[in-house]
């Protein structure tokens, strides 16, 4: 499974260690993880543009790890809604997360070329899924992570969420 971990970075003088630790038991268990305090921090950088930066980090992962200080963390809060919206699996305990096993990713991901009709509707792996965005329009190419019940897809473009989609039935 892809993990991200989220917890309190800024004002945090031990987040790095908390952070370590965290990656070196997830690695131990087999996953593959996704730091956001391996970024190295510069001046130039504002919060935003590492917001941005470890969203990008989070949106390519199955599951969230909350460390026990995310409540703390304006930071964290934000992530926890992001995994919230990309329906992944959110840990509170390192020893909640099992080991690795062959499959434990539920979303299906393709990179793909949309086209939407006038009346909204998508046809994507040949069955159709009516556009509850109006962010798409007519022929984009997207980002499509379809959810494990294979009733909704998340439409992402340029690393953001832009959408979501259901499946209907055409007569």
């Amino acid at each position: 499974m892809k993990i991200y971990i989220a917890g309190k970075i800024s004002g945090n003088p031990w987040y790095k260690k908390e952070f370590a630790r965290a990656e070196q038991t997830l690695r131990q268990k087999g996953h593959s993880v996704m730091n956001p305090a391996r970024l190295g921090f510069y001046d130039e950088f504002s919060w935003e543009d590492y917001m941005i930066a470890s969203g990008a980090m989070q949106r390519i992962c199955d599951a969230v790890l909350f460390l026990p200080n995310w409540k703390d963390s304006d930071g964290a809060k934000i992530e926890r809604e992001r995994a919230f919206l990309l329906n992944q699996k959110q840990f509170f305990r390192l020893e909640d997360i099992p080991q690795k096993t062959e499959k434990t990713s539920g979303l299906k991901e393709k990179l793909c070329r949309l086209v939407v009709s006038p009346t909204g509707i998508i046809t994507y792996k040949k069955s159709h899924y009516w556009s509850l965005s109006s962010a798409i329009h007519k022929e984009q190419i997207v980002f499509v992570k379809e959810m494990p019940d294979s009733r909704k897809l998340l439409l992402f473009m340029n690393g953001f969420c832009i959408g979501t989609a259901e499946k209907v039935t055409i007569a």
